[in-house]
C-alpha cells in the first residue's frame, strides 16, 4: 500500500476575529512527524484541519491528490484515519475489549473481522491481559494506550495524535513514545506536543509553530543547532540544548520558559 502524503497549502483558520493559523504550508509523509510549540501556538487547530474536523478558512488540505474541500470528502477522510484528541471524554465503564469493539463498529470494521481486529490491536499495545478490565480500573499509562489503540483498530494508514503523552509520568511517557515509534514504521503518524523530548526521542520530522505560523521545520534532533552559542553561567535546571533551540526559535530566552 502506498501511503498518501498529507499536505496543507496556504492554510489559515480563524475563530471569529482571532486567526489561529496563518498561511501555513507543510507536508507529512510516512513516518513519525511532530508539531511542536507552546500552548496556544495553533497545534490543535492544525490537527483538526488534518483530521477533516473543520475546513480551513482559506487554503487547502490535501491527502495525496485529493483536496478535502467538501463535507463528504472530509467525512470519508475521518473514517479512514485514526485520531486521538487531547482530552478524550469517553465512557470509562467499558472494558478494554468492549471499548475497542465499539470503535471497530464506528470505523466500519465488519462483524466477522472485529474479534480478530480487537485481538491484533490489543497485542500491538501490549494489553491482551487487560482485555476484560474496565478502563476506570487501569493506570493512567494503560488507559492512554487503550485510547491510542482505538486509533489502530481499523488499521488506518494515518494516525493523528494530539498531546498523546500529556499527564503521564516519565516511565509511562517513555513506553508510549516507544509504542508510537513502532507504529510509525509503516504508516504516517502526526503528533502534536509541547514537550521537546517527545519529538527528539522519536527523531521526528518537526514543524515548530508560533502564534499560528511556521517558524522552523527539520528533524527534531537538529533543534539543538538552533540554540546559538552556549550561554555562560547556566547551572542546575538549565534548559537542554534542544529546548534552548526551541526557545530561540520562539524568540525567547531560557529565563522566559516558566
Amino acid at each position: 500500500m502506498v501511503l498518501p502524503i498529507i499536505e496543507v497549502r496556504d492554510a489559515s483558520f480563524a475563530y471569529g476575529d482571532h486567526e489561529a493559523l496563518h498561511c501555513l504550508s507543510a507536508q507529512w509523509p510516512i513516518g513519525v512527524s511532530a508539531v511542536l510549540g507552546p500552548n496556544g501556538a495553533g497545534k490543535t487547530t492544525l490537527l483538526r484541519l488534518l483530521c477533516g474536523l473543520a475546513p480551513p478558512s482559506s487554503g487547502v488540505v490535501l491527502v495525496g491528490e485529493t483536496a478535502l474541500t467538501g463535507a463528504s470528502a472530509r467525512s470519508r477522510h475521518r473514517a479512514a484515519i485514526g485520531y486521538l484528541p487531547q482530552e478524550p471524554r469517553w465512557d470509562v465503564g467499558f472494558t478494554v475489549a468492549q471499548f475497542l469493539t465499539y470503535f471497530a463498529f464506528l470505523r466500519g470494521v465488519g462483524a466477522k473481522r472485529t474479534d480478530q481486529a480487537v485481538r491484533t490491536t490489543l497485542e500491538a499495545v501490549d494489553l491482551v491481559n487487560q482485555a476484560g478490565t474496565r478502563l476506570k480500573a487501569l493506570s493512567g499509562g494503560q488507559r492512554r494506550r487503550v485510547y491510542l489503540a482505538q486509533t489502530l483498530v481499523h488499521d488506518p494508514p494515518v494516525l493523528i495524535l494530539d498531546e498523546p503523552t500529556a499527564g503521564l509520568d516519565p516511565v509511562q511517557r517513555v513506553r508510549l513514545r516507544q509504542l508510537v515509534g513502532r507504529i510509525g514504521q509503516d504508516r504516517t503518524v502526526i503528533l502534536a506536543t509541547h514537550l521537546v523530548e517527545d519529538a527528539v526521542s522519536l527523531d521526528a520530522n518537526t514543524l515548530v509553530l508560533s502564534e499560528g505560523s511556521a517558524v522552523w521545520t527539520g528533524p527534531a534532533t537538529a533543534l539543538a543547532e538552533a540554540a546559538g552559542p552556549p550561554v555562560a553561567g547556566q547551572g542546575p535546571g538549565a534548559a537542554l540544548p534542544a529546548e534552548l533551540g526551541l526557545i530561540n526559535l520562539l524568540g525567547g530566552t531560557a529565563s522566559e520558559t516558566e
